[in-house]
């Protein structure tokens, strides 16, 4: 090697190592970047609200296969449960966990025990009661009414109403309009589309509604037109 070319050869290398020096310096005097937080992963929110408790009169009377849903609109909640004797109610409550309205399944009863624990003592004892052989729904007003629905001795669907006071205000009897389902071609056509496991059920004067397990496996409210179709599924959310 000429000594022209030795001198060139390291000058480059000088300059190559202080470029290195350089950078490593600079990058020593800058302050370390923070790293760029991850974007936090949230759930999605759900559509239903989180289990609550039912309201204290129904504690302690052995519901099991609790499932809800909660009304987006006005904050009420409707739950589905089943009692120690096998029947499906439909239970509704406010945002604040009060009880609007209880409902037995289509061809059954709200039991004793259960009306003796709901009724304020004043509507239990009332003789009017009697107007009623079968009750089926109870729905109770803000201002301390209460609702009594079912059906007389003779299967005429009958309404009692009573004041806070437990004196009836008001009874209606009237026949219900014809129905375009019967239950079991409501069960029958639900198991043709996919559904099983037919809980609590609602028979409408054009429609039907059930609450059943879907062929995802997901519990839900269906509701069935008057051509057979399924126009509407709401998803439930189990809670025991």
């Amino acid at each position: 090697m000429t000594p022209k070319r030795h001198r060139l050869t390291t000058l480059a290398l000088a300059a190559s190592l202080a470029a290195a020096l350089g950078a490593v310096t600079l990058a020593q005097a800058q302050p370390a970047s923070p790293a760029t937080p991850s974007t936090p992963v949230t759930a999605a929110t759900a559509p239903y609200a989180p289990a609550a408790m039912l309201p204290a009169a129904l504690q302690g009377l052995g519901l099991t296969e609790l499932h809800q849903r909660t009304d987006r609109k006005d904050g009420d909640t409707v739950w589905s449960a089943r009692t120690r004797e096998g029947n499906w109610l439909r239970i509704e409550t406010d945002s604040a966990g009060r009880l609007e309205d209880i409902k037995a399944s289509e061809g059954q009863s709200l039991s004793p025990a259960l009306l003796t624990r709901l009724l304020p003592p004043a509507v239990a004892q009332s003789s009017r009661r009697s107007e009623l052989a079968q009750v089926t729904e109870l729905d109770f007003d803000d201002d301390g009414e209460v609702e009594l629905k079912g059906r007389d001795a003779q299967g005429t669907h009958t309404q009692l109403e009573f004041g806070a006071d437990g004196l009836m205000t008001e009874l209606k009897r009237e026949r219900w309009e014809t129905r375009r389902w019967a239950a079991p071609a409501v069960q029958e056509r639900l198991q043709q589309a996919g559904y099983r496991d037919i809980g609590w059920l609602h028979l409408g004067g054009k429609h039907a509604e059930a609450e059943a397990t879907n062929r995802f496996g997901e519990r839900v409210s269906v509701r069935l037109n008057d051509r057979g179709q399924i126009d509407r599924e709401r998803r439930l959310v189990a809670v025991n």
